[in-house]
């Protein structure tokens, strides 16, 4: 799920030149242009997306590197994103590279000539922020070659088409075809190979909830693992799909209940209940955060029922905890699109996990299962048993639906706490993603209705 406060996105690509600093331009009025087009609102990281609608519009085959930044225009509802980009495959004859001299002299839309001047005069790679090195030109190559290798020390191979999916602040994955299976190969920041040990983990002791992986490399890092062909979950509108994923997740997660070491050994984020009180507190003190006044943050008469809101929830924290359900692993972004509607559910992208508890996590499930079964009677129930059977046994049917419920009121804000972290340690983020945390902010206030 994303949420998008534009109605149209504006795409600038800087498609740079493989060796001098120089960017790509194509003719256009009122004499040269940068490559781009605009779209719907995407995912801020889709550079699938981006790629193909360059190579639609405008005949330019390119990858994306990052993102140079990004603005908003709440009156028109309407956002430009500037992404700088790899060369794929030669340019059309008839664009051209501009250096500096080129860009003060030639003809070209004002807006163009400031990016580009303002482009030209970092210092391009040493301006790449740390701990994404696939935001260097070649970064790509020697990936795929990485790839190549491994798949050939286990006898598979050589690999064909190669695609980029997603680029930007948290991950860089790509899609590679080797005869008819395909691979997903992901890279993180440092900070983030937490998600690489726990997946390969994952996939050893519950090979049938995760994709195969391949192989784990923590010095680069990053994780080959095997494609599924089976579609995302909130593209299925099939409510039994959705039951037995929230079944086939309940299981997995109960099976962690009670390895909290193990868990946080890992490296994953402790949101237990003992601490998730002060986090949730100072999470809705932090007006900036909650994007009080500004366009699709809180209004000002939302953020005085804050206070009472972080009382309420510490008290929730200690109710909850009453009931004695053990923590255990939460998958901490459980959207739909994040379950692969198999026979056999798979669950993928598991860089957000956390010690914490474990009710908390059908939360996200039940908002896109709302959103696709849209029509469908009483989804939540629907889930909420699928996901509880798990449980049978740890206490009375009715305890374990009170403390169902009880989570479900403390979870908008769970993850608020989480979405704040990632606000802090992210260096450029749109406005579409700061709306997340007002927007879960909002949930928890409607819940007290």
């Amino acid at each position: 799920m994303a949420l998008s406060p534009s109605r149209l996105c504006h795409h600038v690509c800087v498609v740079r030149h493989p060796l001098e600093p120089a960017a790509l331009a194509v003719p256009a009025a009122p004499g040269w242009a940068l490559p781009g087009f605009a779209m719907a609102p995407i995912h801020p990281g889709d550079a699938g997306a981006v790629n193909r609608r360059l190579r639609e519009t405008a005949s330019v085959e390119a990858t994306v590197l990052r993102t140079l930044g990004h603005t908003f225009d709440p009156g028109r509802r309407e956002s430009e994103w500037i992404h700088e980009m790899e060369l794929a495959a030669p340019p059309r004859p008839e664009a051209r590279w501009l250096g500096a001299g080129e860009v003060a002299r030639l003809p070209m839309a004002e807006r163009h000539r400031e990016i580009l001047t303002d482009w030209l005069g970092r210092s391009c790679d040493d301006d790449v922020d740390g701990g994404r090195p696939w935001q260097r030109s070649g970064w790509r190559r020697r990936a795929v070659a990485w790839v190549e290798a491994t798949l050939a020390g286990h006898g598979l191979g050589p690999v064909g088409t190669v695609e980029q999916v997603r680029a930007w602040e948290t991950s860089c994955v790509l899609r590679l075809q080797a005869g008819p299976v395909a691979y997903y190969l992901k890279a993180v920041p440092p900070r983030l190979e937490r998600e690489l040990r726990l997946t390969a983990t994952l996939a050893h002791e519950h090979p049938r909830s995760i994709p195969r992986v391949v192989a784990v490399d923590l010095t680069e890092p990053w994780m080959l693992s095997q494609a599924s062909a089976h579609p995302s979950l909130e593209e299925v509108t099939d409510v039994a799909a959705w039951e037995r994923a929230a079944a086939r997740y309940g299981t997995l997660q109960a099976a962690w209940a009670g390895r909290g070491d193990d868990v946080l050994a890992l490296g994953c984020e402790d949101r237990r209940l003992g601490r998730l009180g002060e986090q949730i507190a100072a999470c809705l003190a932090d007006e900036a955060a909650m994007l009080v006044g500004e366009p699709d943050g809180l209004t000002a008469g939302e953020a005085t029922a804050l206070p009472a809101l972080a009382d309420e929830s510490a008290a929730l924290c200690d109710r909850l905890a009453s009931f004695g359900i053990p923590d255990a692993l939460d998958h901490g972004d459980l959207w739909g699109a994040n379950v692969l509607a198999a026979p056999e559910p798979l669950f993928i992208d598991w860089e957000d996990a956390a010690l914490s508890h474990p009710f908390f996590s059908l939360f996200l499930l039940v908002l896109g299962a709302e959103e696709s079964l849209a029509g469908f009677p009483d989804v939540p129930a629907t889930l909420r048993e699928a996901y509880l059977a798990s449980w049978a046994g740890r206490a009375p049917d009715y305890r374990l639906r009170e403390a169902f419920a009880v989570a479900q009121r403390l979870a908008p804000l769970r993850y608020a706490v989480s979405f704040r972290d990632f606000l802090a340690s992210t260096d450029r983020v749109s406005w579409e993603l700061r709306g997340f945390l007002p927007y879960y902010a909002r949930l928890a206030l409607a819940s007290r209705e």
